[in-house]
Parts: structure tokens; sequence; C-alpha cells
């Protein structure tokens, strides 16, 4: 398995008990809290990305099926904390990247410059943690070298995170001009403080706070179209719901295209995707056939690759408008 050298983590498990609204999925403008952050990792170069859901995770996966990011299921999400959202993706990431960016989904607003002068940080010696810190007190992302995983995963979750971060061993603050490394959004009320401050400074600064990005459809074609996004999308529904026909339904669409999109893909490839269980105890379903897993393995990879790249060159041509 190829190391990243960096990755993120944005816990998203929540029942968001106090806000009212479901947090990940509200407004930020043209896009939701969640894709905010996303957008911001991309845009830093961080590709490899990691969703922790629990509360209302098949509405995360619905809005987060275009964005090409792995998500992880914690089904003792009603009664269990953060800490133990984060350890789940500790223990996927431990791995994959030398350094993790924990980044939790109730803090959306941090500037890009932000995120570019903790990446910065990341390259000095000796130092397990990266912390923003604004007018002297720590806030949100924090970033982790290889060197602290073992140590988060064997914590006891006693005082959650802040419990493991007392038994390591070096930390560098990294002080920044930006408000928002400390602005949550636990209640209506921060939500709404939150939305008035990114407005106030975005007209002071005359710049977004979500950045400027792009992004694509790769479609593979044997003459004419017939494997995309969405057709990857139908296919992690099936997976998920073991049914081709409640995949549709998740989906919104028609029971016969859904088929259509599938058999159009088989006579193309020229292997079965799915294979389907008629009559029995379970009362039939669909799987993935080995051979569909290794093309969407193959289509996602390529997906990311193409994403990495395209952020390079996208930096190369729009680079003035970085500011």
């Amino acid at each position: 398995m190829k190391k990243s050298q960096l990755a993120a983590i944005i816990p998203a498990a929540g029942l968001s008990s106090r806000m009212g609204s479901f947090k990940p999925l509200m407004s930020m403008g043209e896009i939701t809290v969640i894709e905010t952050i996303i957008h911001q990792l991309k845009v830093n170069g961080i590709d490899e990305i990691v969703v922790i859901t629990g509360y209302r995770a098949e509405d995360i996966q619905r809005a987060l099926a275009k964005e090409n990011v792995t998500i992880l299921y914690n089904g003792d999400y009603k009664k269990t904390h953060m800490f133990d959202s984060i350890r789940l993706g500790f223990a996927y990431m431990k791995d994959r990247a030398d350094h993790l960016i924990l980044w939790p989904v109730d803090i959306p607003a941090v500037t890009s410059d932000t995120v570019r002068k903790l990446l910065d940080a990341t390259g000095e010696k000796n130092c397990q943690v990266v912390f923003p810190c604004h007018k002297g007190i720590h806030g949100h992302p924090v970033i982790f070298s290889a060197d602290t995983y073992e140590t988060i995963l064997a914590h006891d979750g006693k005082e959650g995170m802040y419990g493991a971060l007392k038994k390591l061993e070096s930390s560098m603050e990294v002080e920044v001009d930006d408000p928002f490394v400390l602005m949550d959004m636990d209640t209506k009320e921060d939500y709404d403080r939150l939305i008035e401050k990114k407005r106030e400074w975005e007209t002071r600064e005359n710049m977004r706070v979500t950045p400027l990005t792009f992004s694509f459809q790769l479609v593979l074609r044997y003459g004419e179209n017939f494997f995309d996004e969405n057709l990857v999308c139908l296919l992690r529904w099936i997976d998920r719901r073991g049914s081709l026909k409640k995949a549709c339904e998740e989906m919104g669409i028609a029971y016969s295209y859904g088929w259509k999109l599938v058999r159009k893909a088989e006579q193309k490839m020229g292997f079965p995707l799915i294979h389907k269980v008629t009559g029995g105890h379970g009362g039939g379903g669909s799987t993935l056939t080995v051979e569909c897993r290794k093309l969407m393995n193959s289509y996602e990879l390529f997906c990311k690759d193409m994403e990495r790249y395209g952020q390079k060159i996208f930096s190369k041509y729009f680079y003035w408008h970085e500011k």
C-alpha cells in the first residue's frame, strides 16, 4: 500500500442534538458544511480523506457520492463519543499516511491560508502535533505525525482527545490571524454568529472562505459512455442495501433505468457486475461480483490520481486567484 504524506479525518457521526439541525449538511453558502471542509482539504493537496458517519449516515453518503472520499460508519454513534469516531479514523489511516489532519465537522470556516501554514509546519523535526492558535488559544484543525497514532489508538477515552493529547511529548503552535479556528457551531446561535462573521470577513478581506476549486467526471467508454460516477454510486448502494431495487429507490431512479445502466456496463466489459439471488429465506437480492469490485477500485483510484494531478494543473493556471 502506497502511503500518502498527508490525509484527513472528518468526524461527523454525532446527533447534532444541541443544534436542532443536522450540522454536516447545513448550508455554508453555495455548498454544505462538510463539502466546504472537503473542498478546503482538496485545494490544499489533501485527497486521502475519511469521513466518519453515524447519525443520518445515508444522507451524508448520498451528499458526498461524487466527492471520492472514504466513508466509515460508527454503528455505536448513539452511545459513544467523538473520540471513538476519531479512533476509527486513526485505525483506518494509520498505515496510509505520514501525517493526519483532524478536522471536526462543526468547524467549517477555516481559511486556506491557515491550512497552508499548518501544512508547512509539519516539516519541523520532532514535532508530533501542530495546533493553530488565534490570540494564544488553541483551535482546529490539528495535525498529527505518524508516531502519535499508536498512543491515540491505545488511549482509553478518558477526557476524550484532550486526554490523548496529554500523553504526547511535543507540539507546535502556529499563530494565525484566523478567528474561524476557534468558531465551532454547536447551537443555532453559534451557526448564526459563524455565518455573520464569515460574511463580514469576506467583505473586509475581499475573498471567500470557500476556496475556488474544480470538479470533473471520469467516464469510461467503448465507443459510447457506459461507466461513470452515477453508476459507481448505484453499485455502492447495491453493496450497502443488498438489492438493486432498494439501491434505485435510494437514488430516486426507476428500477428499469438502474437495471439498464448495469446491463449496458456488463455488456461493454464482458463480465457481470452483480450477482442476483432470487427467492430463498432472505427473499433474494443482489451482490457485487469480484470483477465489479476490481473495476470500481480501479475507477476510484484513477479518479483520485486525476484529482491529485488536476489540482496541480489547476493551481498552475488559477494561481492568480489564490488571494
